[in-house]
């Protein structure tokens, strides 16, 4: 199967699955206001650190000429990772693992398999991100921004 986009997210995802053992994670395809999961809690039943992972897309175009199934095409996006941590306490903490996070993804060149297709990472950012617990009380964090690119055929 020729590489995709579904397949440059999936990289994108098990480079930080391969990375980070150390704090639980949760995807875009988990849900991670299941009580039964999320947020993680630590021995005194206080919410534990963890970190939710999402990709946005950004743009699309064709980055070369030729003829169709031969051009390449470059995907844009973001790779967001926010690192969670108890309202009120931590986010030293979270900030120092969203930094940890951005050094594993800056600039790489990974899933590229196939000569024609790659996803390139640049310069990862850290900083505040306003998400938060639905209560708005529970959990904040601080966010590791991720720009990708994706080139391929096509």
């Amino acid at each position: 199967m020729p590489p995709d986009i579904a397949g440059a997210l999936a990289a994108i995802e098990q480079r930080l699955r391969d990375n980070v053992t150390d704090v639980p994670l949760a995807f875009e395809n988990t849900d991670p206001s299941d009580p039964t999961a999320f947020p993680p809690v630590d021995g005194s039943g206080a919410p534990a650190m963890w970190i939710y992972c999402e990709t946005v897309d950004v743009g699309a175009a064709i980055d070369g000429f030729g003829k169709p199934g031969s051009q390449t095409v470059l995907e844009t996006g973001l790779a967001k990772f926010y690192v969670m941590v108890a309202k009120g306490s931590g986010l030293d903490e979270a900030r120092t693992k969203a930094a940890a996070i951005g050094e594993i993804y800056r600039q790489q060149v990974f899933y590229n398999s196939d000569p024609t297709a790659y996803v390139r990472t640049t310069t990862p950012r850290v900083g505040r991100d306003p998400m938060v617990s639905e209560d708005g009380a529970t959990v904040a964090g601080a966010c590791c921004t991720v720009p990708y690119e994706f080139y391929h055929q096509a």
